[in-house]
C-alpha cells in the first residue's frame, strides 16, 4: 500500500481530521539515518505527526518541528512543505546503548518548537514546554496552547526484522477542534482516541477501502449515532531532502579559515553530509582553495 493523506471535517461535531499512512515515508526517514530500533520509532513517530500537520499549510508554506529533551534523546527535527514533502533526523540515531528506561530516553523536561515559513520568510514560530514527555502529544500540546487549537493526535508504528523494509506500518490520526466546537464533546474524543480499540484499528494495516470508517466507529462509542465527515486526499506523502552541492559549499564557507588552510595544505578533500537526508558530499581541495580566495 503507498503511503496517503486525507483531509476532512467531522461535520456534526465541528472538528477537523487529517488521517495518514507514511509508512515508506518513514521508512526511508529510518534507512537514511541507519537508526536503531528506539530512535527510528521516535523519528517514524515524528514523521507522521509531520504530515498530519501539513494540511494546515498554504501553498509554498512548510512546517520545522523540533522537538527538545534533557534526557539521552536530544532532539528531533522534521521539515514538512504543502506538498507533503517530508524530512527528518533524530538525535542521537541510536539510543538503545544509552537508555534502560523510557524514563531516561526524555528526562526530566524538555521543549517543543515549530516554525512556518515560506520561500521567502519566516512567518511565525512558538515554542512550549514538552511537559508531557511524548513526542505527539507534546505537538499536540503545542497547537493547543500557543495556536489555541485544541489538538489530539497519535501515530502508531510497527517494525519487522527486514533490513529494506524494517517499518511495516505508521499510520496516524490528528483531530483539531473549529469554531463552534463542543470541547466537552472534543476531549471525549480525544480521551476515546487512546482507547485500546482506536489503537488497535491504527496498529493496523489498513485492509479495506473504508477503513477509516472504521477508526471512526471507534472513536464514536462515546458519543453514539453516527458520525457524519466530509474528506478528500492530501498530497501523497513522500522522503524528499532539496539539499543540493551549492548549499554545502555555503556550509562549507562558515567553516573557520584556518580550519579550511589546514585541510587545503594537507590537500584533503571535505566530507559535508546533510543533517536530513545523511547525503554526502565531497568538496575538492581545489574548491576549497576557491572558497578561501
Amino acid at each position: 500500500m503507498q503511503d496517503f493523506l486525507y483531509r476532512g471535517v467531522l461535520t456534526d461535531l465541528r472538528v477537523r481530521f487529517s488521517y495518514a499512512v507514511t509508512t515508506d515515508t518513514a521508512n526511508n526517514a529510518v534507512l537514511a539515518h541507519n537508526c536503531d530500533p528506539i530512535s527510528a520509532h521516535l523519528l517514524c513517530r515524528c514523521i507522521g505527526a509531520g504530515v498530519l500537520v501539513a494540511p494546515l499549510l498554504n501553498e509554498d508554506e512548510r512546517y520545522t518541528l523540533q522537538w527538545h529533551y534533557e534526557g539521552a534523546l536530544k532532539s528531533v527535527v522534521v521539515d514538512v512543505d504543502s506538498k507533503c514533502r517530508t524530512r527528518g533526523f533524530v538525535n542521537p540515531p541510536n539510543l538503545t546503548d544509552l537508555v534502560g528506561t523510557e524514563e531516561e530516553i526524555y528526562g526530566p523536561a524538555g521543549h517543543t518548537k515549530v516554525v512556518k515559513s515560506n520561500s521567502k520568510q519566516v512567518l511565525n514560530s512558538g515554542e512550549t514546554d514538552a511537559g508531557l514527555l511524548e513526542v505527539t502529544e507534546d505537538l499536540a500540546y503545542f497547537f493547543s496552547l500557543s495556536d489555541q487549537i485544541e489538538t489530539a493526535m497519535t501515530v502508531m508504528v510497527g517494525f519487522r526484522p527486514d533490513d529494506i523494509r524494517p517499518v511495516s506500518l505508521c499510520q496516524g490520526l490528528m483531530l483539531q477542534a473549529l469554531p463552534d466546537c463542543d470541547l466537552e464533546q472534543f476531549d471525549r474524543l480525544r480521551q476515546r482516541l487512546n482507547h485500546p480499540q482506536c489503537r488497535q484499528l491504527l496498529a493496523r494495516q489498513p485492509q479495506v477501502d473504508n477503513y477509516f470508517e472504521h477508526i471512526l466507529g471507534a472513536l464514536q462509542e462515546t458519543d453514539g449515532g453516527r458520525i457524519k465527515y466530509d474528506i478528500a486526499a492530501a498530497p501523497q506523502p513522500v522522503f524528499h531532502c532539496p539539499c543540493n552541492r551549492e548549499q554545502m559549499l555555503q556550509l562549507a564557507r562558515n567553516l573557520p579559515q584556518d580550519e579550511l588552510r589546514d585541510i587545503r595544505q594537507k590537500g584533503e578533500d571535505l566530507q559535508i553530509s546533510c543533517l536530513f537526508c545523511s547525503r554526502r558530499y565531497t568538496i575538492p581541495a581545489d574548491d576549497i582553495a576557491a572558497l578561501l580566495g
